[in-house]
């Protein structure tokens, strides 16, 4: 009942059976919450109140896990930095997002004055995505 702009239950006493759907009302889901690009939204989740606002990230939004070299096989190794994962955990599907070819040695510019560059190079891997001296 709603009198002079004061809700009031239908009895004397409010009672949940009855008053809910006049004294609650539904927390607003987070479906159409912008999270930040380095977060994963959770559309399912309810905010505070029954409009989302900036304060209900936490509970809108997660952090993607960060590219863990793990992910990467022989012959790939870690973008650096480290990008992020297209969800909270990284999984095989991030593989080309997070890892890159290694360096051939035929990348190398130049050998120090020491040493000359080995027959049958632009087959080596280096051990990161550039070759340096």
């Amino acid at each position: 009942v709603n009198i002079g702009g004061d809700v009031l239950c239908a009895g004397a006493d409010c009672d949940a059976g009855v008053d809910q759907d006049t004294c609650c009302a539904a927390r607003s889901l987070c479906g159409n919450f912008t999270c930040a690009a380095n977060q994963v939204a959770f559309p399912s989740a309810l905010c505070n109140s029954t409009n989302c606002t900036v304060m209900d990230t936490p509970a809108c939004c997660q952090l993607r896990a960060l590219c863990d070299q793990d992910l990467c096989p022989t012959g790939l190794v870690p973008r650096v930095p480290a990008p992020r994962c297209a969800n909270t955990t990284c999984a095989s599907t991030d593989r080309d997002h997070c890892c890159q070819p290694v360096a051939r040695c035929s990348s190398m510019l130049a050998c120090p004055s020491t040493q000359v560059v080995r027959p049958g190079a632009a087959a080596v891997g280096c051990l990161k995505a550039n070759c340096t001296t």
